[in-house]
């Protein structure tokens, strides 16, 4: 009877054994199949990274070792071959101007006051300044001190190149190739800011004379012509720091820096200069020259951009009533010092 027994547990350990080993073969197959989806998940995942142009990156605080995806490297502009640059070494390669700011976000990030938000030039060894952006967050310890970052950093050198062309698009007349009104508008409410008693700003407000004539009797094309050739003589006659911009139509304004004991002189060597100017444009077709009614006003004490334009326009009003085919009248002019 006890062999009968002993018999039955040495079956009943081997079924016992199995149904444990099958038991286990299949946790393992389970756990591989999870294993071979998070890999194919992971690989799916660094696959939409890389086509997304997404760079990767982690830093290590402490011992100041930094790890980057294979994209990363490519931004970046190092070979993958070697390993990542030092932080000093990176911020090198940060112009100065940028430098502070990249500083000062990475500060508050490692401070754990807010996320890593920062888009900076980089200079990179293969294909110069690029811009970059940042995004990060710092990962804490259990006492809430910052022991690594981690982040993602994509090229926006295009993206930034395509928004300075449409900003220099919305500020340039289509024309002629020179500053339009809004940017004449920005260019002197920026100005009459920094102006000072010491340093103001001349306004010069030009209305052609005899362009609808050009227009009827020629043509639009001769019309527009005429506009380029205005604008190209105006800026190669006035001073390389003289804003010279079409106010719209036949009008055109120039603005330009002066001082209160210089400023008679300089509204006289201003219309010397216009009266060179119109006085050398030949229209072609009508033989004549291009006139010109040109009002001027100078910033004083409570100036603003709209009444500065104001003045000038008024003034130029004043010049095209006396029928002369150039003339130029002044609304204000600061008295000189003594």
């Amino acid at each position: 009877m006890l062999e009968d027994v002993s018999h039955a547990v040495g079956w009943f350990a081997m079924i016992t054994v199995s149904l444990l080993l099958v038991r286990t073969q299949t946790r393992l197959r389970r756990v591989e199949m999870h294993a071979a989806a998070l890999e194919e998940h992971v690989s799916w995942y660094k696959r939409a990274l890389h086509m997304a142009g997404i760079g990767v990156w982690e830093w290590n605080m402490r011992d100041d070792e930094w790890r980057w995806s294979e994209r990363m490297y490519e931004i970046m502009g190092f070979p993958s071959s070697e390993a990542p640059p030092k932080n000093e070494a990176y911020y090198k390669r940060i112009p100065e101007a940028d430098r502070h700011i990249t500083y000062a976000r990475e500060g508050e990030c490692v401070g754990g006051r807010q996320s890593l938000r920062n888009e900076y030039r980089f200079d990179t060894p293969d294909r110069g300044i690029r811009w970059v952006r940042d995004a990060g967050d710092a990962v804490l310890d259990d006492e809430g001190k910052p022991t690594h970052m981690l982040g993602v950093t994509i090229d926006i050198t295009d993206e930034k190149a395509s928004l300075g062309l449409l900003e220099r698009r919305a500020s340039t007349d289509e024309l002629t190739g020179i500053p339009n009104r809004a940017a004449l508008l920005h260019y002197m409410q920026q100005a009459v800011v920094t102006s000072s008693a010491e340093r103001n700003i001349a306004v010069t407000f030009i209305d052609l004379n005899g362009f609808k004539a050009v227009n009827d009797n020629l043509g639009h094309e001769a019309g527009d012509d005429l506009l380029r050739r205005v604008a190209t003589a105006l800026r190669a006659a006035l001073p390389p720091e003289t804003f010279v911009a079409r106010f719209g139509g036949d009008e055109f304004v120039c603005v330009c820096w002066t001082s209160p004991t210089e400023t008679r002189s300089d509204l006289k060597a201003m219309e010397q200069t216009l009266e060179r100017v119109f006085t050398s444009i030949m229209v072609d077709g009508l033989d004549m020259t291009v006139g010109a009614a040109v009002g001027m006003t100078v910033s004083g004490n409570g100036s603003t951009a709209g009444s500065l334009i104001k003045d000038a326009d008024g003034a130029m009003y004043e010049a095209k009533a006396t029928g002369r085919w150039f003339a130029m009248r002044t609304a204000t002019v600061p008295d000189q010092d003594n």
